[in-house]
């Protein structure tokens, strides 16, 4: 796991991928964070919040677009995991 930079405010992500409680729960997740909470590429995520069926993303200056952290963790926690469908 890397260190988090203070400049990115990234969360801390745990090993199920999933945006953890220690990090900060509010604010802007920026796309390296929600790659790796989600496991998802990046035009996968654009082309799911595009769809409705991922959270909308925000600009948040001219080349930088970010999602709401909360939007994000709320998304991950509804989301199946793969586990379950296996004993189904």
């Amino acid at each position: 796991m890397k260190q988090a930079d203070s400049r990115t405010n990234a969360a801390i992500v745990d090993r199920s991928g999933v945006l953890c409680g220690a990090g900060p729960t509010s604010g802007i997740a920026r796309l390296p964070e929600v790659i790796q909470a989600t496991g998802l590429s990046r035009s996968t995520l654009y082309r799911m919040s595009d769809a409705g069926r991922f959270p909308s993303r925000l600009r948040v200056g001219l080349r930088a677009v970010g999602w709401p952290r909360e939007a994000v963790l709320k998304w991950c926690a509804e989301r199946p995991s793969a586990t379950a469908n296996k004993a189904a």
